[in-house]
């Protein structure tokens, strides 16, 4: 019995070793970008919401299945620029009339050790366009010298999402 005490006290320790360096190793990450849009925030407000047509358009968000509304669940399929796919689940945290359109998405395979959480907030400018901020924040216990990879393709995929929108806020459709 004393044996298996002292090697659960042995095992609680290295737990606890293993939870303080992730702990320290841990911290949060933000990705940011801002896009000049000739738009309103209405024609860009239109073309985010309009999950169906993602496909079209958007070469990271493949597919959006599920409601433009807040606290809804959806599932959406992300393609990287290495050609991997992903098809997760997220839930919307907002999308405010004053167009602020928030995602939630957890990317670890246990709950809550990577959330990432994509925002997209759309001001209008005094020329009548659309000045957009696309954020992504990431955090959990994974954030941070782990999951640098990660943080290079959502900064990838951010890029060539932007470039996209602006394509197609430009084409009328």
């Amino acid at each position: 019995m004393r044996r298996l005490t002292m090697g659960f006290m042995a095992l609680s320790a290295i737990g606890a070793a293993i939870i303080a360096v992730i702990a320290v190793m841990q911290e949060d990450y933000n990705l940011n970008s801002r896009v000049a849009l000739s738009v309103t925030p209405d024609r860009v407000w239109r073309v985010l919401n309009d999950f169906q047509r993602y496909p079209e358009w958007n070469p990271h968000l493949r597919a959006m299945e599920g409601q433009p509304q807040p606290y809804s669940k959806t599932q959406l399929k992300e393609i990287f620029a290495d050609g991997s796919e992903v098809v997760r689940k997220i839930g919307m945290k907002s999308m405010a009339v004053n167009y602020e359109f928030i995602w939630e998405a957890d990317l670890s395979p246990l709950p809550r050790m990577l959330i990432a959480k994509r925002k997209l907030i759309m001001t209008p400018t005094d020329n009548g366009g659309t000045d957009l901020r696309h954020e992504m924040e990431f955090s959990g216990w994974l954030s941070g010298p782990l999951s640098q990879g990660a943080f290079s393709r959502y900064a990838q995929s951010m890029a060539a999402m932007n470039a996209a929108l602006i394509q197609r806020v430009g084409e009328g459709k």
